[in-house]
Order: structure tokens, then C-alpha cells, then sequence
């Protein structure tokens, strides 16, 4: 039995053959007719309960068709320029290539790239190329890197990048740009997530409990390293390129950094079901694999019982052996 609030709807699979929803709101707010056939949907699932039973206390939610908008064709006041500029000039509205003119009039980056590195505004991209214009010559040389940063030269982009690309968002205990910095630095010198979750809980900014610092820890993995700085960090790299030119190449570090600075296929492990903590104790075994397809046939002829790990982390590798 599984007593939940609505949080059912946020992802939590069931293989239930009846649901009973006691309640026809969410907080204050009445339950919508998606959200109340998506708890609905709970009830009997495939190969376990081909049919299942859905008790109510209360009326259902009429029936209504949802409203979709297509900002391509409605071009709202409300759309994203970093959208807006994707958009083929015979495409555009009179009133979004007005818009429009601010970013295909200026000549501080080229259009090609403010559409290359459309997951940023545009005016993010057109701040940081502008403010690399009048850089001093230190700060241009600090920039200019390829492969493996040192501090100096992580602080620096950081910096910059918190500044201008990312302005200034906080998130997953991260409130500077020198505090993003430090946090990859750990990452990369500091894979134990163990060492690193009790790092989280001393300094300025320390996490007030353990779970806290635990889920900063998993977060800053989940968007920032993977996702958020390797982005920020290729958009950065070709504006440095296009406006102080040299050398410099942030492409190496970024797909290290979106890989947690591990082999990609360990990350992609996580998806069959095999943690880092884990793949991590078997990268003597697994080492010299190129590709996923190479790991998951490695990791299916493992003889487990010889492997040194703990009685769980053995039957979450079995696990995955008998789901590939």
C-alpha cells in the first residue's frame, strides 16, 4: 500500500491496480482534468494489472481541451529572443522583426552565433563579447586556454560567465562565480561524493543538515555539471574566439566537465540502472572501453560474487546484467 499526496504525478511509477484519490484538490487548487487523468493513468499497468480500478470521492474534473501554444506561429510579446532569433526572416511577424533589429543590426557578434548558442539570450552573448572588447591584456591572457584550465584561469571564466551568461542565478548552493569555480575544481581533484557532501557542510556557506548537502552535492552534478556549465562554456569559447581571437578552446574541458570527468560511458551506465559509486569501483575492470555498447557487454559478463562490492551494490549490478 502506498499512501502519497500529489506528488504521485511527479514521476513516482506504480504497478497498482486500484488508486483511490481522496481528495479533488491540489492545495487550494482544484484538480485540472490532465493532472486528474494523470493520476488516474496510475491505476493498472502492462504485464502486471491489465486493468485497474480508480475509486473517487468526489466528482471528476470536466472534460477540456488544453491550450497549446505555438510561439513560432503566435510570436508573442512574451517569446524568448533567444527563440525569436531561430526564426527565418519570411517568418517573422512585422512587429518580432522589429524585435529583431537590435540583434541583426549590431556588429559585435554575428547572427550564426547568436543562433549556434540559442539556449542563452542573445543579450547575454552580446554583453560578455562586448565586455571582452575592452578586457585588459591580463584578463585576455587568462582566457586564453585549451584542455585543462588552471585555477586562475577556471576562476576567470567563471567570473565572467556568472556575470554575463548566467546573470548571476543561484542555484544548487551556488551564489558566485568564484564559488562555481571552486565547486568544479572539487569535482575534478575530488570524485568521492562522500569527501565532497561533507565539504558542503563547513565554510561561509555551509548546508544547515546533512540532507541539505546531500542534495547540493547530487543538484550541482545534475545541472551545472552536466548540463548548465558546458553550455555556458562552448557559448564562452567561440565568443572569446570571435572577438579576441588567438588561441584558446574550451571544448575538451567542457565535455570532460559534462562527463563528471569520468569516461562517457559511466555516465551512461546511470542510465541502465548502474550509479557512479558504483561504476566507479569497476573502472579497473571496465578500463580501456570506448563506447556504451563495449561497457554494457563488459558489465554483462562480470562474475559479480567476484568483484569487490558490497552485498547491495552486487545485486544493483546483477540487476542491470538481467535487464540488458
Amino acid at each position: 500500500m502506498l499512501i502519497c499526496t500529489s506528488t504521485l504525478i511527479e514521476g513516482v511509477n506504480t504497478k497498482a491496480k486500484n488508486v483511490i484519490i481522496f481528495d479533488n484538490t491540489i492545495a487550494r487548487e482544484k484538480l485540472d482534468f490532465f493532472t486528474f487523468n494523470n493520476i488516474k493513468g496510475r491505476s493498472g499497468r502492462m504485464f502486471e494489472h491489465f486493468v485497474g480500478r480508480v475509486f473517487l470521492f468526489h466528482e471528476p474534473p470536466e472534460e477540456e481541451l488544453p491550450f497549446v501554444d505555438f510561439p513560432v506561429f503566435t510570436q508573442g510579446a512574451d517569446m524568448p529572443d533567444s527563440i525569436l532569433v531561430q526564426l527565418d526572416d519570411a517568418d517573422l511577424s512585422p512587429e518580432s522583426r522589429t524585435r529583431l533589429e537590435p540583434f541583426t543590426q549590431q556588429t559585435d557578434l554575428p547572427m550564426e552565433l547568436l543562433k549556434i548558442h540559442s539556449s542563452i539570450e542573445p543579450d547575454n552573448l552580446l554583453a560578455l563579447a562586448r565586455h571582452l572588447k575592452t578586457a585588459s591584456a591580463r584578463q585576455k591572457a587568462l582566457l586564453a586556454w585549451t584542455g585543462y584550465p588552471r585555477w586562475e584561469n577556471l576562476k576567470e571564466v567563471c567570473v565572467l560567465a556568472w556575470t554575463h551568461l548566467l546573470s548571476g542565478r543561484r542555484q544548487a548552493g551556488v551564489v558566485s562565480g568564484a564559488q562555481l569555480a571552486l565547486k568544479i575544481s572539487k569535482l575534478r581533484d575530488t570524485p568521492d561524493i562522500r569527501r565532497r557532501i561533507l565539504d558542503e557542510l563547513e565554510g561561509q556557506y555551509a548546508a544547515a543538515t546533512v540532507d541539505e548537502a546531500v542534495e547540493r552535492v547530487l543538484e550541482f552534478e545534475r545541472t551545472w555539471a552536466s548540463f548548465e556549465l558546458p553550455r555556458v562554456l562552448r557559448a564562452f569559447s567561440d565568443i572569446r574566439s570571435h572577438v579576441v581571437g588567438g588561441s584558446g578552446d574550451y571544448s575538451f574541458f567542457a565535455g570532460k566537465l559534462e562527463n563528471l570527468f569520468r569516461p562517457p560511458f559511466q555516465v551512461a551506465l546511470e542510465e541502465f540502472g548502474v550509479p557512479l559509486q558504483v561504476s566507479d569501483k569497476l573502472t579497473r575492470t571496465l578500463r580501456g572501453l570506448e563506447s556504451i555498447d563495449e561497457a554494457l557487454a563488459a558489465v554483462k559478463a562480470l562474475r559479480v560474487d567476484s568483484l569487490d562490492l558490497d552485498q547491495f551494490e552486487q545485486e544493483v549490478v546483477k540487476d542491470c546484467q538481467v535487464a540488458l
